[in-house]
């Protein structure tokens, strides 16, 4: 690089506060030891050009910032929760004629309940009803349909155990 540089010591850009001149950076352009004034107070050499040009205004934390200002820190979409999803796969299966599961619901007459098409009210019956990650909902009589007074949260081997049991007596002929 030609010409006189600039002296950039002191100076702010963006987030970065630019702390002395990097010279063991000999190349034809200027480095700068710059600080970023985030949380992690990263240290970096940036190139001079960046800096004067706004190109380079942070270590990296402005970008990541403006990602995060979309939920609060820790928030998850609902539609990323296990209960969402457990909540659309119970809809799914009876109401989705293309759904693999649909011959044993909604084929059968197995329906969800009108109230529970709101997933914030599902949500509340969930969370008052012992709701937890590891839970899976369960029809208390397993022709009945999806609503509050026939279903349940239930772990998932306790769950398949009790497929098994159904299974066993249909099988021998008895029905519950």
């Amino acid at each position: 690089m030609t010409g006189i540089r600039k002296d950039l010591k002191g100076r702010q850009f963006g987030r970065w506060k630019v702390i002395r001149q990097d010279k063991t950076k000999t190349r034809s352009y200027s480095y700068w030891i710059c600080r970023c004034e985030c949380p992690l107070m990263t240290i970096r050499s940036v190139r001079g050009t960046p800096l004067l040009s706004g190109e380079s205004t942070s270590c990296g934390c402005l970008k990541r910032s403006k990602i995060k200002k979309t939920l609060p820190l820790g928030k998850v979409p609902k539609y990323r929760t296990k209960l969402y999803k457990a909540w659309s796969e119970m809809k799914r299966r009876c109401e989705n004629k293309n759904c693999t599961s649909w011959k044993y619901y909604g084929d059968k007459g197995i329906v969800v309940c009108d109230e529970w098409h709101d997933f914030e009210v599902f949500k509340a019956w969930s969370d008052f009803n012992g709701y937890d990650r590891g839970m899976t909902i369960d029809r208390i009589d397993s022709n009945g349909n999806y609503e509050p007074n026939n279903c349940e949260f239930v772990t998932r081997s306790e769950n398949t155990n009790r497929m098994h049991r159904d299974k066993k007596r249909r099988i021998k002929g008895v029905t519950k």
